[in-house]
Parts: C-alpha cells; sequence; structure tokens
C-alpha cells in the first residue's frame, strides 16, 4: 500500500504495485492491457499504470501533470488503452483519456 493514504481513499481498496520483470520477451502492451482489465472487471474501479514518482495524491491523473508519466488506463465498462510512445503519452488524445479516468477516480471517491 502506498504510504501517506488519505483517509478518504484507505477503505475504497486502492492498492499499489511495484513490477519488476525478468523476462522481458513477453509483450508487455498485451500484459498491460490485460492487469488493467482485469482490475476493471469486477465492479466500479479505475486503475492506471505509471512511471514510479507518478502517484503522488495530490495530482493524481492530474491531466498537465502527470498524463506523459501514465502509460496505460482503464475504468470500468471501458477497453483499456495503453502506449509507450512519448509522442503518443503527449498528445491531447491521451490527455482527454486521462482526464476521463481522473473523472472516473473522482466518482469513486466520497463527497464530503
Amino acid at each position: 500500500m502506498p504510504e501517506g493514504q488519505p483517509e478518504e481513499i484507505a477503505p475504497l481498496g486502492l492498492m499499489s504495485y511495484d513490477l519488476t520483470f525478468r523476462d522481458i520477451s513477453l509483450d508487455l502492451h498485451t500484459y498491460t492491457c490485460e492487469v488493467l482489465r482485469r482490475l476493471c472487471a469486477d465492479g466500479r474501479a479505475a486503475a492506471w499504470v505509471g512511471f514510479e514518482g507518478s502517484f503522488h495524491y495530490d495530482h493524481l491523473l492530474t491531466t498537465e501533470d502527470i498524463s506523459s508519466s501514465v502509460y496505460g488506463y482503464c475504468v470500468s465498462d471501458a477497453d483499456p488503452v495503453a502506449s509507450w510512445d512519448m509522442a503518443a503519452l503527449r498528445s491531447a488524445a491521451w490527455k482527454e483519456g486521462i482526464a476521463e479516468t481522473r473523472a472516473a477516480l473522482e466518482e469513486l471517491l466520497p463527497r464530503p
């Protein structure tokens, strides 16, 4: 679990994993999409994968701050999206997808 988790997030089942690959022959695009698909398959969920350091709670999935550091995302009832192409990660379309994922995440958070 991430350290310093905000109180409103802790009961929602937020999980953080660090992955280290020993077999680099894997098709990482397919693998990433399948992991995201499984995370969002059972009920309301938002999931994303990103470079280390891109998960600070103060700007989780904030479009301008973090979008190019997130290389995959998925929400319930949608197909996962993943890319490692820097041009794609900096594109307006990618930022829009990250913003939609952020909106889905906000819908899961309790209202004050």
